[in-house]
């Protein structure tokens, strides 16, 4: 059976769910990685088409990577982590599919990682003493 690899990667997509983002709330070095794989260069160039789809998804998910380029080294330093740490934590990205090897990050991990940033951004302001905005909605006529 012959497919589309991008088609592979849309059917793992599908199944994201926002549990598998789960480990990004506790873990500022992975969450760091995953933002920041969005923005490496990576390079995906994937055959047209593939035959001999594997069944097994964990094989499929590994066959769509063997496409993916990209320099570990560069992740390293832009996440200010050793290359053992950035090696690490990068597998843990990859098998918890937070990350893809098309170079884009999974939806529901994105929506945690606004999530994080935006409770981190408050809890600067607060620690600068900077009074909370007011809604419009807060304020009495």
């Amino acid at each position: 059976m012959t497919k589309d690899p991008k088609e592979i990667l849309e059917s793992f997509r599908d199944e994201d769910e926002l549990a598998d983002a789960h480990p990004l709330l506790g873990n500022r070095k992975l969450s760091s990685l995953v933002h920041i794989w969005s923005k490496a260069r990576v390079e995906w160039n994937p055959p047209k088409e593939i035959e001999d789809v594997p069944v097994i998804p964990a094989d499929r998910w590994e066959l769509l990577w063997s496409f993916s380029n990209w320099s570990m080294e560069e992740l390293s330093v832009t996440s200010n982590l050793t290359l053992t740490e950035t090696g690490e934590i990068f597998l843990r990205a990859r098998t918890l599919r937070l990350i893809y090897p098309d170079g884009t990050v999974s939806n529901h991990a994105r929506i945690v990682l606004g999530i994080r940033v935006s409770q981190e951004m408050k809890k600067l302001e607060k620690k600068r003493g900077r009074p909370p905005k007011v809604k419009k909605e807060d304020i009495q006529a």
